[in-house]
């Protein structure tokens, strides 16, 4: 499995995080009463808004990693969740108009990246 890279940093910045749970249930609505819920299972996944800040030589793994080693976001990788610290199974998501997005970061000379991240917490994970 691949490994997010231990080259640039683990962690995203705390201002531009953002992390939610799936809606995992079935609604089925009846002539009268209340709707009927069941659980679909653990199949869809969470999804979660990170900011990282690199340095040229960081940005350039990222990006080799994001957009060669993963294919675009086509293949999963083991990453560390900054919550739950530990790995979890994760795909980049493209948002908006790209995989990801990159800005410089408060007038300086490092960027800013922005990624959409799904995964799934109860996936095995070979770290």
């Amino acid at each position: 499995m691949l490994l997010w890279p231990t080259a640039i940093p683990q962690a995203p910045q705390r201002d531009g995080w953002s992390d939610s749970a799936p809606d995992n249930l079935l609604r089925s609505d009846m002539e009268s009463g209340p709707a009927k819920v069941r659980r679909r299972g653990n199949a869809k996944p969470y999804v979660a808004q990170a900011t990282y800040v690199m340095n040229d030589e960081e940005a350039a793994i990222f990006e080799a990693f994001a957009l060669q080693t993963l294919a675009g976001g086509a293949l999963a990788f083991d990453w560390w969740h900054p919550v739950l610290r530990r790995y979890v199974r994760a795909r980049l998501v493209p948002a908006g108009e790209g995989l990801f997005s990159r800005s410089y970061w408060n007038g300086t000379y490092a960027w800013q990246y922005s990624l959409t991240i799904e995964y799934w917490p109860d996936v095995p994970v070979e770290v």
